[in-house]
């Protein structure tokens, strides 16, 4: 069975790679972060649910979207709708945004800890990181009060646990085994 990834990969690319040739990559994300709250309303949602024809259904949208919309956005609105995919904007934008990261060298990481971070602790994790990755890297910063102490980091498929409720678990296994 093919997820909503899967299938939303290839818009993604494509909107990427236009975006790049043609100089336009922060006006395409911008477009598309616009486009993916449209088809998030209850409204578009309904519409895209009743199976509206594809030129129908892009022209509903994009008569919503106005002037957010270039010539060449709205051929690929069009093309979504003509493939019934409106619904994957949020996907394809989620994945526009780790391609332009990808491309711009820039990893997003998660850091998760039980209490807010200080600057300094911020920075010592970004240095770490960057020297670890050898890239530049982008943290986001989130209060997880299940957390005991320490801190949890996520980039894409790579988690470092530093938690003391890991360790604790660890050491809970290694006794009872």
């Amino acid at each position: 069975m093919f997820t909503d990834i899967t299938i939303s990969r290839p818009y993604s690319k494509a909107a990427f790679q236009f975006a790049v040739a043609n100089k336009v990559v922060s006006k395409w994300q911008e477009m598309l972060m616009f486009a993916a709250a449209v088809s998030l309303q209850v409204q578009i949602k309904s519409l895209i649910a009743r199976h509206l024809a594809p030129e129908a259904l892009s022209a509903k949208f994009i008569q919503i979207c106005g002037n957010q919309l270039d010539v060449a956005s709205t051929n690929f609105i069009k093309i979504l709708a003509e493939n019934k995919r409106l619904s994957m904007l949020p996907t394809i934008l989620a994945q526009f945004i780790k391609l332009r990261a990808t491309h711009e060298s820039v990893y997003d990481i998660e850091v998760l800890s039980s209490v807010p971070l200080t600057h300094q602790q911020l920075m010592s994790i970004r240095s770490i990181m960057e020297k670890r990755l050898k890239s530049n890297v982008r943290l986001h910063c989130k209060v997880d009060k299940y957390i005991i102490a320490g801190v949890i980091l996520k980039a894409d498929d790579m988690v470092i646990d530093g938690s003391v409720r890991t360790r604790l678990n660890r050491l809970a296994s290694v006794m009872l085994s």
